[in-house]
């Protein structure tokens, strides 16, 4: 994606660079154009197609957010899960409570289980990812993007008669196969971990579902 963010907002500056990159004037005009079919799709039915390309990838990017937000400006507080009743505060010294301290705590909670959920945003990084990247743009150095030069002669056969290719990857060469393992179970234990922080996140939020208000 060509967006520093995964959440849409109109009038980016990357966009434009990478339009006029890709297409000069047309490509600018074509983006402006896109730009403004989504700022409607929003206005009229809240969300854009873009936000729909990847609708976990737009809540993640903005669903934080939105709860912090909620949580900086709380008048109130639920009494029970699931209860529409709230206790409403008339001023901000009767927020100096026992229960808007654990409201505040279920937020917060819930806003740091999605960012960890959120790959872009999880505290949990990949201690073997440097070493990796660094071993992979070797191996593309010394066997091809693909691994071309590690072709048998049958696969060169197969290639050039249009049965398709074998594409080699660090991890088939002995000299990097420890690291490929090492690094691609260390995602895989990422991986669990931010689905375990998805799936915590979601049970808060329909446990206190009825609640998000204020």
């Amino acid at each position: 994606m060509k967006y520093e963010t995964r959440v849409w907002r109109p009038f980016q500056r990357d966009a434009y660079h990478w339009a006029w990159y890709e297409e000069k004037l047309s490509g600018i005009i074509k983006e402006l154009g896109r730009e403004i079919r989504y700022c409607h799709q929003r206005i009229c039915r809240g969300y854009c197609d873009h936000d729909i390309f990847s609708i976990y990838d737009w809540f993640l990017g903005i669903m934080p957010s939105m709860l912090e937000e909620f949580r900086d400006n709380l008048h109130g507080c639920p009494d029970v899960p699931g209860q529409v009743s709230h206790r409403v505060f008339l001023d901000d010294a009767d927020k100096d409570t026992e229960s808007i301290k654990a409201w505040t705590a279920i937020l917060d909670k819930m806003v740091f289980l999605l960012k960890e959920a959120d790959e872009n945003t999880c505290g949990r990084k990949n201690q073997y990812e440097e070493a990796f990247h660094n071993a992979s743009r070797e191996f593309e150095e010394k066997y091809g993007e693909w691994g071309e030069k590690l072709l048998t002669p049958k696969e060169q056969d197969d290639m050039k008669n249009n049965r398709g290719q074998r594409i080699y990857f660090p991890g088939d060469v002995e000299e990097y196969k420890e690291l490929s393992d090492q690094y691609m179970e260390e995602e895989r234990v990422i991986a669990a971990y931010r689905r375990d922080c998805k799936d915590e996140a979601l049970k808060l939020f329909s446990e206190w579902f009825f609640d998000l208000w204020d």
